[in-house]
């Protein structure tokens, strides 16, 4: 894995440190789950009483509404100009992929069971799936067509994000929610986070993964540098914040500070990420 360097507060506050915090999508409605690739912004908004998908560039100001308020889009995933996201059009939850630049889209999952929290890196999707009665993860092979299984325990796994071949996620095997890494090139599985409170919605970049974690009065943005790194805080304070998302220094998350649930952006100051990560 490639290594990051991030440039620390001192010792006597053990966080990241978070610059230019601006409210990237907010106001009525409600505003939530943000990814990240490069200038381009996506995230779930409530329209017409259904969730649909925005893309906001950020370089420009332009924005548009990707799917229709027919039916629930939901925990959008971008990589480049493909965009995952959870689908309820035929009544169950699924996986649909969208091209950015053609406008095409296809159902990705095809299995029995509700297939939800798409994440997506190059040509492989990851999401999870209770095909089996309990949540796994399953990632598909866009050049390919395979579908294979990633995770195999009675536990639940959800809430996957990739940064190549590394994927981070939510297990419950010890009866909270905690964040572990799975690599699909090696197989190796191991634990990021399970510090008492619940850990949840993590994102990776390079060496950083961040998440949302409870083990506080409120819920704040925590984080860790791999392998082994410390956790620390990153967005914390009196409001709940939610469902990170990382773009090389830029970091997404949503909070309701101001009633609704709206997107905000910030920095990592001095920090120098070698790669980047969708959400």
């Amino acid at each position: 894995m490639m290594a990051v360097a991030f440039m620390m507060v001192s010792a006597a506050t053990g966080a990241f440190v978070i610059e230019n915090e601006t409210a990237a999508a907010a106001g009525v409605p409600d505003q939530a789950e943000p990814a990240l690739w490069e200038d381009l912004l996506v995230y779930q908004e409530l329209d017409n009483e259904t969730f649909a998908v925005m893309l906001l560039d950020l370089s420009t100001g332009d924005l548009r509404m990707l799917t229709d308020d027919s039916a629930d889009a939901m925990y959008p995933s971008l990589y480049e100009d493909r965009l995952v996201f959870e689908d309820y059009s035929d009544g169950n939850a699924g996986i649909v992929l969208h091209n950015l630049t053609t406008g095409e889209e296809m159902r990705v999952s095809s299995g029995p069971g509700e297939a939800r929290d798409p994440a997506i890196w190059g040509d492989r999707i990851v999401w999870s799936e209770n095909r089996t009665g309990n949540y796994d993860l399953f990632a598909y092979d866009l050049v390919s067509g395979e579908t294979v299984r990633v995770t195999d325990h009675p536990a639940d796994q959800r809430e996957p994000a990739m940064w190549q071949d590394v994927v981070v996620f939510t297990d419950n095997r010890y009866d909270d929610w905690d964040i572990f890494l799975h690599d699909l090139a090696t197989g190796e599985e191991r634990e990021v986070c399970i510090t008492p409170g619940a850990q949840g919605s993590p994102a990776i970049s390079g060496d950083l993964v961040v998440w949302t974690d409870a083990r506080g009065e409120t819920k704040g943005i925590y984080g860790c540098l791999l392998p082994g790194g410390e956790n620390m805080p990153v967005v914390a304070g009196m409001v709940d914040r939610h469902s990170p998302a990382l773009w090389e220094t830029t970091l997404a998350w949503h909070d309701g500070r101001e009633g609704s649930r709206d997107v905000y952006l910030g920095e990592v100051a001095a920090g120098n990420v070698s790669g980047s990560g969708g959400g």
